[in-house]
């Protein structure tokens, strides 16, 4: 068993997944922030993916708990965790 393996046996698939899934949310978000208001500091953009990605992550968590009865905080905290890594990422590099 390799390390990624071991990661994702003790994390479990479904939070790295929530992980990676919001960091791409964010990421688009904050490119589209990019291309319609231009001027503003790559930390803007990232900041605005950030919030985008979490409020998206709370709303998915939301619909859960009315159609499956069932609402996860660790979800929201690993979408947070990939926002966060979105924001770093757009905001030192953009």
């Amino acid at each position: 068993m390799n390390w990624f393996d071991k990661i994702v046996t003790k994390i479990g698939l479904d939070k790295i997944a929530h992980m990676f899934i919001i960091a791409f949310v964010a990421t688009i978000l904050a490119m589209i922030f990019y291309k319609t208001t231009p001027g503003y500091s790559s930390w803007a953009y990232a900041a605005s993916g950030l919030f985008g990605g979490i409020v998206v992550a709370i709303l998915k968590e939301v619909c859960d708990f009315f159609y499956r009865k069932r609402f996860d905080l660790k979800d929201i905290l690993w979408g947070a965790i990939g926002g966060i890594i979105a924001f770093l990422s757009i905001g030192i590099f953009m």
